[in-house]
């Protein structure tokens, strides 16, 4: 990590110092020199390097964009910041002098540092906003029909889970007063659970009209232009500050990401779980039609409070009338086969004929207990369209398939990587290594050579001694 890249930036600085020293003197450091390679070596793991060799042998090391980070005997410091446009993101920087410049992604290029941060930047925040879409998602859906029905005490249903708002995070950049505290705000708030998406966003003023914006979903690019103060998109509004952001300045808009981080169960008793419908429906036993009533549910609660109502069919053609306690008429209609007969938040399905004449009273629910038409709405959410057009069962299949697809890719990465380095350290050992066999095959040669010159030797001498002898 950055603490050893930062450990061995250091001992190379020293190393530096010592090959620089022997090679003024006119000696070659060859181990000091394969020390130096290791360092390097070493530090190229954990983050992309660029080298440069001095003519005393010593190294400087680049990394990012050309920042550096050993040159001669001086090491600089990689530190960990926060990013500048999301500060929950974590970001890496070269120190130099006291001054910290930060790097890109891109810029840190390949290994452990650069994986990290690729990882933090593309899989987790994916996964992380899939996440959250799901639990903004179906938490908002479970609450909405929670507050739709009656508990055991006869009172509307309180919430159920609690998660994190939707966030608007202004960039370190943006202006900022006297204590530090940032100028411009901007808020927002969830408007539709089901249309969120799985992303984070980018809003930055509009360069054609300051008072407009521009909006960027970074999952895929998309702009959104203009946008102004009050607009909805993807299921969130975004409300603009009494002070509004300056040209220059942005905000990383966080609709889901956090909202999976803290999840609670706010209901902890049982009773309160609201299962029974607000409203029972009762048909009249005289009506001579086949009409019975296949489902009542709440879809949103009614203006003016549950109040008793009476649908009475004037015709055999379906026509009907809908009729407060006092008999005036609250509104009227013709039934459809198969579609509900919707008044003020209420739906009401019919399976059968109506007759003229025919009657439902329709009451509010005395007995709750007794009742447990919300619990069925429950029941029915696992087939509705609640995560950007999709069930919940196949939002999340298509997440964990995404999570799988991305666990594949990084598998294959980092067998292709290490295939590439084997191959690369195979290559170095060729150029520079030693291979045991050749000279093994040398040594034995060089033995006989050396045999051969001895036995030569021992000739020669015998050679003169005879010479001399005969001399005698």
């Amino acid at each position: 990590g950055i603490a050893q890249v930062n450990a061995l930036a250091a001992e190379l600085a020293k190393l530096n110092v010592a090959i620089a020293a022997a090679t003024n003197r006119g000696h070659k450091p060859n181990d000091l020199l394969d020390q130096r390679d290791e360092l390097i070596r070493q530090i190229g793991q954990q983050v992309e390097v660029h080298t440069v060799m001095g003519p005393d042998e010593s190294a400087s090391v680049f990394v990012g964009s050309g920042q550096t980070l050993v040159l001669g005997n001086a090491a600089h410091r990689l530190v960990a910041m926060p990013d500048v446009n999301d500060p929950t993101r974590v970001a890496v920087g070269v120190n130099i002098g006291g001054y910290t410049t930060p790097l890109t992604t891109e810029a840190i290029g390949q290994g452990l540092i650069g994986g990290l941060m690729r990882f933090q930047d593309n899989d987790l925040s994916a996964a992380r906003n899939q996440l959250g879409q799901l639990v903004a998602g179906l938490a908002t859906a479970l609450n909405q029909q929670q507050a739709l029905g009656l508990d055991l005490q006869g009172q509307p249903g309180s919430a159920l889970l609690r998660f994190t708002d939707a966030q608007a995070l202004p960039a370190a950049t943006n202006a900022r007063d006297g204590n530090g505290a940032y100028l411009a705000s901007v808020s927002l708030a969830i408007t539709d659970a089901s249309q969120l998406k799985a992303s984070d966003y980018r809003l930055a003023v509009d360069p054609a009209n300051s008072s407009q914006y521009i909006v960027t979903r970074l999952s895929d690019g998309e702009e959104f232009r203009p946008v102004n103060n009050g607009d909805s998109l993807d299921g969130f509004t975004i409300t603009i500050g009494a002070d509004a952001p300056q040209p220059g300045e942005s905000f990383t808009l966080k609709p889901v990401s956090r909202a999976a981080g803290d999840l609670s169960l706010v209901l902890k008793s049982p009773r309160g779980l609201a299962a029974a419908n607000p409203v029972t429906g009762v048909v009249n036993p005289a009506n001579a039609g086949t009409a019975s009533i296949a489902a009542l549910d709440i879809e949103a609660a009614p203006v003016a409070g549950y109040q008793a109502l009476t649908l009475s069919f004037t015709d055999d053609a379906g026509s009907y009338e809908l009729l407060a306690s006092d008999n005036s008429v609250v509104a009227s209609g013709s039934f459809q086969a198969g579609q509900p007969i919707r008044h003020d938040g209420i739906a009401l399905s019919l399976a059968g004929l109506p007759r003229s004449g025919d009657r439902i009273a329709l009451a509010p629910t005395t007995h709750p207990a007794a009742s447990n038409g919300n619990a069925l709405r429950f029941d029915s959410m696992a087939q509705r369209l609640l995560i950007d057009g999709e069930t919940v069962g196949d939002a999340y299949a298509h997440a964990l398939a995404d999570v799988g697809v991305r666990v594949q890719g990084a598998v294959a990465a980092a067998d292709t990587s290490a295939t590439v380095a084997a191959r690369a350290t195979n290559e170095l050992t060729a150029e520079v290594g030693v291979n045991l066999d050749e000279e093994a095959a040398r040594l034995i040669q060089y033995q006989h050579s050396y045999q051969a010159a001895a036995k030569l030797l021992q000739t020669a001498q015998t050679m003169f001694d005879t010479i001399i002898g005969l001399g005698r």
